[in-house]
């Protein structure tokens, strides 16, 4: 099944709830307003001897790796390559989501895919001690973290829920066939085939999920019903539903077809879309079933190893980051402070712009959201990008979702895809149309310079296809939420002159508001909180606690950890920032520190710091 990276998720119910007041103690005008709240690094990277020439057994690991990887499914490999030959790769037979791991019983078949992730693991520990040069040997270390978790995923496999409202099958598979590439008539035959091997493709899931509840990890009920919510609305309006008018579309455009050829396939498609349904029915029935079966109500903490699964799976796989949750609420709760007592000094210093904020935080865009999508990031793309380096033009095409695709993703503001490594021109940006507002942000996100400017120069560099094709949710997103937050002071604010400071609150706003989400995810998940622990912190923080009991069973309704990738991949990213800077001194140069952090790839940050310390000792 296709990745779904590169998404920004809507806050559910704070999306006004940032109080910009001067309630929260002030600081004086000699502190800096630029405090992270996050810990300085401070630790120096290990000193490596790089070998001068390729280690011949590593590249053919490297490229081995890389082919299992983007022949994972079919939908994987029609996304990622173009043309097959380019990298050594034979075109999949008959196509498929997954292959299905072995044994009869679910037991049998979760041990299965445990040993597969070991002799991975295994496969690439005998390079440890290898002589391999500064490339191979990044690579090393990422594919090494990137495996751990992994290894720590299939330890708390009960916990890995299939259908989550984010990151499940449901929520996803619109996507996957939707954007499904139709280059030959291949590819139409693959797609005809998925078609009919997705209830295969799904009851191994539910088979799965049958197994969680048997134990009492069923998904809570809240989470139940947004899952059930979204099967039902998938599956309105089945004689024209929109992947079949997506396919028509697309099949209208195939000019490798002849008129008749085009007509046998529009009803192939009409005859076994049924079985898309069919799954999607199979989801929901599971799910409706399996409710109320969760041994205990609540978050994850509840559970006797919640609290560890949190600390040793969560927080590494959407962070990216070694820190603990008793860390990150540390980090948490004095960068909401920080960010308090910054405001409060930015009302004492200059009210004409802190009440043009509170007056208009709501207007001060709707001008800009009228733009086209593809019309706003061309200007945001003009304004923006004088602190990165320099890539020839980025072609792409922005759209909005179909209503039901934006009704399904009710969560998902935007998404980039990138494109087939052989076909760089094929960049894709689709919006919600249910959430046209705040385009500036959202599309400084995901295309440039967020996700799709760090797709494209990532291709630019000399990486290796299986750096190029890493993924990490927090160096992803985190870049994105950084890069995107840098654009807020090159708004030009209308009616007022002050529009760095404008911009420094409508910052300082949306991170708050990514910031509460997540505390109080963790607070629920990580700690344990009730309503009534929810309650009081909410009372403590100045937010409605009369919306307590709404705010629990939404955040239990979403995937738990799922906004760290934004909140704590951002501060480990402008942790990352701070730290070259006070190395570098007068020698740091913003460009080409986002050249080094960019050409790494996606890593965990504890690896990212060590490509840092190069670019730091090559300065």
């Amino acid at each position: 099944m296709i990745r779904k990276i590169f998404r920004k998720t809507i806050g559910i119910i704070l999306a006004s709830a940032m109080m910009l007041s001067v309630s929260g103690c002030s600081i004086s005008p000699e502190q800096s307003t630029e405090a992270s709240g996050t810990a300085e690094i401070t630790e120096e990277s290990e000193t490596v001897n790089y070998a001068d020439a390729e280690n011949p057994e590593f590249e053919q690991y490297i490229q081995d790796t890389f082919v299992k990887k983007v022949t994972v499914d079919s939908s994987e490999y029609n996304q990622q390559i173009k043309d097959p030959g380019q990298f050594g790769i034979e075109r999949p037979g008959k196509a498929y989501w997954f292959i299905e791991p072995e044994g009869k019983t679910i037991e049998e078949k979760l041990e299965a895919d445990k040993k597969e992730v070991e002799e991975e693991y295994n496969k690439l520990m005998q390079f440890e001690g290898a002589e391999l040069t500064k490339e191979e040997y990044f690579t090393f270390i990422t594919e090494k973290s990137a495996l751990e978790v992994k290894l720590k995923g299939c330890e708390y496999v009960k916990y890995q829920e299939p259908f989550y409202p984010n990151r499940g099958i449901q929520s996803n598979v619109g996507i996957s066939l939707a954007e499904f590439i139709f280059r030959e008539k291949a590819d139409v035959d693959a797609y005809i085939e998925l078609l009919k091997s997705f209830p295969e493709y799904v009851s191994f899931y539910v088979e799965f999920d049958n197994w969680r509840a048997g134990q009492g990890y069923a998904m809570q009920d809240s989470m139940a019903d947004t899952v059930i919510d979204q099967c039902n609305t998938f599956l309105e309006n089945k004689d024209n539903h929109y992947l079949i008018q997506e396919f028509d579309r697309k099949i209208d455009e195939a000019d490798f077809l002849s008129a008749s050829e085009k007509e046998e396939y529009k009803k192939q498609d009409k005859e076994n879309i049924k079985y898309v349904f069919d799954g999607i029915e199979m989801i929901k029935k599971c799910v409706a079933a399996n409710k109320g079966k969760a041994s205990v109500k609540g978050g994850l903490a509840n559970y006797s190893d919640g609290k560890a699964y949190f600390n040793e799976y969560i927080i590494p796989y959407f962070a990216g980051s070694t820190k603990t949750g008793d860390e990150l609420i540390e980090e948490f709760e004095t960068r909401i402070s920080q960010i308090r007592n910054e405001v409060s000094m930015i009302a004492q210093n200059n009210p004409e712009a802190y009440q043009y904020f509170l007056q208009n935080a709501g207007t001060m865009f709707s001008d800009f959201d009228t733009n086209e999508v593809s019309d706003a990031l061309d200007i945001i793309m003009e304004k923006n990008m004088e602190n990165y380096p320099e890539l020839p033009e980025i072609k792409y095409q922005a759209s909005y979702l179909s209503p039901v695709l934006s009704d399904i993703m009710v969560g998902t503001l935007a998404y980039y895809m990138h494109p087939a490594y052989d076909e760089p021109d094929k960049n894709v940006i689709r919006v919600n149309r249910n959430h046209p507002e705040d385009k500036w942000l959202t599309l400084a996100h995901e295309g440039c310079p967020g996700h799709m400017f760090q797709f494209n120069y990532l291709m630019s560099t000399d990486q290796n296809m299986l750096r190029k094709s890493a993924y990490s949710l927090g160096y992803l997103e985190g870049w994105a939420v950084y890069s995107s937050y840098n654009t807020y002071e090159n708004f030009d604010y209308p009616d007022i002159e002050s529009d760095k400071i404008v911009g420094r609150l409508s910052y300082l706003n949306t991170e708050m508001n990514y910031l509460l989400q997540e505390r109080m995810d963790i607070g629920i998940n990580y700690e344990g909180w009730d309503v009534k622990a929810l309650e009081k912190w909410m009372k403590t923080n100045g937010l409605n606690a009369a919306a307590a009991n709404e705010t629990y069973e939404a955040l239990l309704a979403q995937d738990p950890g799922l906004l760290l990738s934004y909140s704590e991949g951002y501060y480990e990213m402008k942790e990352m920032r701070d730290y070259a800077e006070k190395k570098l001194g007068g020698k740091f140069n913003l460009v080409d520190y986002h050249k080094a952090v960019l050409s790494a790839g996606p890593c965990m940050f504890k690896d990212l710091k060590l490509w840092v310390d190069q670019y730091i000792n090559e300065n």
